[in-house]
């Protein structure tokens, strides 16, 4: 799986919306699964969203933002992902903490918890592993797994600095990076007959621009 956890976008001007149509466009060529979205993308409007949408060559993802006047996500909740004998369910979310005054015209974002354990209970019977892309911080990333153990897999995040190490927590996995593009986190599963997933190899690997 090819994943992007959010705050792809340089922020909200019109040159940003423009390198970010150009952006989905890389993530659609390098074959990406979903794109989530974080806070930056959260702060342009819902008008902006719906034509990114439109356009999107790319799956984006975001359970719980949602359109003010409708109350709907204006992007899809979730994704099931087809593997040889694998069935892959991914769920998009984001924090509303701190977005506050920034966030978008005629949008609003849902309390995250509320929002999975809907999702949770529809998805869960489609998908033999559930993988949250979370944007929100390492503590809260936690508090996700403990709260949702069926929740195999969460990535994230709204973060300083990427993982030192590969996290568990309650029934999941954690495994975050940083927010500004520079550095991709691997992180190679074993899967077998519902048991819980067995990790074969996990890095950071930091980018440059060759």
């Amino acid at each position: 799986l090819r994943v992007d956890v959010g705050d792809a976008i340089g922020g909200r001007e019109d040159f940003d919306v423009i390198q970010y149509r150009y952006m989905l466009r890389a993530f659609a060529a390098m074959k990406y699964d979903a794109v989530n979205l974080g806070h930056r993308e959260a702060q342009l409007s819902a008008t902006q969203l719906r034509e990114i949408k439109a356009a999107a060559p790319v799956t984006i993802l975001s359970a719980n933002l949602l359109d003010k006047a409708t109350g709907k996500p204006i992007f899809d909740s979730y994704r099931i992902i087809q593997r040889p004998g694998l069935r892959i369910g991914l769920i998009g979310v984001v924090d509303p903490r701190g977005l506050g005054e920034d966030l978008g015209a005629g949008l609003t974002v849902a309390d995250m918890e509320s929002t999975l354990a809907r999702l949770i209970a529809e998805v869960r019977p489609k998908a033999d592993l559930l993988v949250l892309l979370a944007f929100t911080d390492e503590v809260t990333l936690a508090r996700l797994a403990q709260q949702f153990y069926e929740v195999q897999v969460i990535l994230g995040g709204k973060v300083r600095q990427p993982a030192q190490e590969l996290q568990r927590e309650n029934r999941s996995l954690i495994y975050y990076v940083s927010n500004e593009a520079r550095a991709l986190g691997i992180l190679r599963l074993q899967l077998a007959g519902g048991a819980p997933p067995g990790v074969l190899a996990n890095e950071i690997r930091f980018l440059h621009d060759r």
